[in-house]
């Protein structure tokens, strides 16, 4: 009988590693093709249109890092979303640099050579939006895997369905879109637009904008309730969490006075990058497999898939007050 239980999440977790790998992997091929676009838009005499250059530098490394911990966080414990999400954060990102290179081919570069290019442009500023999305929820379910209380369930489909409706709203009325903008500032950059079009997106961008803050608001509580080895695990994520708010509050500040929202979210971030990025990559190694360490049976923890479950109560950690699992430093 126990050759059974302990064989029965060999399978699934087999296939999770497999799939949790194909993205990282899918992921970083996209990321190595970005360089090669760079070359040939600096041959078309347009480098003042690559994407990666030294300003870029942090958010790529955190990228890379982040996919690493959430292809070995879900590929040791599929149950766990906070793996998922990682993965997904970084093929957002990635998405967000392949419609950066479409549109600028289809509209800058060689006008008409690529279909759909304005569709495309029109559709540019959801990547960033998801990644943001992306990052309250991270934090929202860090380090438990759920939601901090069965209340949170309303926030959290709050955050997902604003954005969605704010753009398909925008994008089907249509408007003015000057593509250069976005192509030199980013997908936030929403001086381009116009009408309708502008008004969706703004709006668009609080809604994530708050989300992440508030988020980051509930993994500090998480952090100052926390005692013990649970405290040292996060740590260096509750510090992340607040760099990443500052650079929010900042964000929707600049939009409530009428800055545009490329300028302050660039330099929030830029400010924010690197002791976010070095956060996340440290606690968040510790954190987030010790937590899903409970989800496996006999952990003390039902699955947490569902969301805003409450759980019944800790697990005991090894002897000596360390993680359950330890991935290999990033």
């Amino acid at each position: 009988m126990t050759v059974t239980s302990a064989a029965r999440p060999a399978r699934p977790r087999r296939w999770a590693a497999g799939l949790a790998w194909t993205l990282w992997v899918l992921g970083m091929v996209g990321l190595a093709a970005v360089p090669w676009l760079d070359r040939l838009l600096r041959q078309a005499g347009r480098p003042d249109l690559v994407q990666l250059t030294l300003d870029t530098f942090w958010p790529v490394l955190g990228m890379v890092s982040g996919a690493t911990v959430g292809a070995v966080l879900a590929s040791r414990r599929p149950r766990h979303p906070v793996g998922w999400l990682l993965l997904a954060l970084a093929l957002s990102l990635i998405a967000t640099a392949a419609a950066a290179q479409y549109l600028i081919w289809g509209l800058l570069v060689r006008p008409g050579a690529l279909p759909a290019a304005r569709s495309v442009a029109l559709c540019y500023p959801a990547t960033g939006f998801t990644a943001l999305a992306l990052i309250g929820f991270i934090m929202l379910l860090t380090p438990t895997g759920s939601l901090p209380s069965p209340r949170w369930r309303w926030w959290a489909r709050g955050t997902v369905a604003a954005p969605v409706v704010l753009l398909l709203v925008g994008t089907l009325a249509g408007g003015p879109l000057d593509p250069r903008y976005q192509a030199l500032g980013g997908p936030f950059d929403l001086r381009g637009r116009g009408g309708l079009l502008l008004v969706a997106n703004q709006l668009a961008l609080a809604v994530t904008t708050l989300g992440v803050v508030v988020a980051a608001g509930s993994l500090v509580g998480r952090f100052r309730r926390a005692r013990g080895t649970e405290r040292l695990q996060l740590r260096w994520v509750a510090w992340a969490a607040v760099m990443v708010a500052l650079a929010g509050v900042v964000v929707l500040a600049a939009l409530a006075i009428g800055v545009p929202g490329a300028t302050t979210l660039q330099g929030g971030l830029r400010a924010a990058h690197r002791p976010a990025g070095v956060g996340l990559c440290r606690g968040g190694a510790r954190a987030w497999p010790a937590a899903a360490a409970e989800l496996q049976p006999g952990g003390g923890r039902g699955d947490a898939g569902g969301g805003g479950g409450v759980p019944a109560g800790p697990a005991p950690h090894p002897a000596g007050g360390g993680p359950a699992l330890q991935p290999p430093r990033l």
